[in-house]
């Protein structure tokens, strides 16, 4: 009996000091990708990455927007930062761009050299996520690699049964990679436009 009482102690200790110290939110975002599941949530005027605060964000019309650098502060386009990532959510999409170099994302750029870029998106309404990542420069976009919901319901599928679903990983291949040549303008603009400004 003395240890059920010392466990309901330490329950409500623990338990209400998990709540007391999360942030309230006004948003939140269940985010998926290859990796896993990720809570992203707006509280004030802070994003929150699994309840931990990544910084202030702005809005862009109706858009969340949160850009840091690799030592997790708000980004300044002037500087030369060798990681750039960029949080972006509405009401039905959710995109994470993250940029890198190791000579820093803007001199590479500028200097007509690829950097590598991973971009995520999560469509609510479908409840499906699509990735692409590779390199890209001012003149060219290489995808290196595609992943999407569909994908990996098609491997575990193929796992399952046993059998090989060649046909369909094509089709998801040719259809990803096609958005991820879209995606990869897009980013090329937000590199102009908002990331390096020459």
């Amino acid at each position: 009996m003395k240890n059920y009482i010392l466990l309901a102690v330490c329950v409500l200790c623990f338990g209400g000091c998990a709540v007391m110290n999360a942030p309230k939110s006004d948003k939140n975002y269940v985010f998926d990708s290859e990796k896993g599941r990720t809570i992203y949530s707006f509280s004030g005027e802070n994003l929150y990455e699994n309840s931990q605060n990544l910084g202030v964000y702005h809005m862009e019309g109706d858009e969340r927007v949160l850009i840091i650098d690799e030592n997790k502060n708000i980004y300044d386009p002037k500087s030369n930062s060798k990681s750039i990532e960029s949080y972006m959510f509405d009401e039905n999409i959710g995109s994470i761009v993250k940029l890198e170099h190791e000579n820093g994302v803007c001199a590479a750029y500028s200097n007509g050299e690829s950097i590598d870029f991973n971009v995520v998106t999560n469509q609510y309404r479908s409840n499906d996520w699509l990735g692409c990542g590779g390199k890209i420069s001012q003149n060219d976009i290489f995808i290196l690699k595609t992943s999407s919901k569909s994908m990996t319901q098609i491997i575990e599928k193929s796992k399952m049964e046993n059998k090989k679903m060649d046909i369909e990983l094509k089709v998801e291949d040719i259809l990803l990679t096609s958005f991820c040549l879209n995606t990869g303008k897009s980013v090329k603009k937000l590199i102009d436009k908002n990331y390096c400004k020459f």
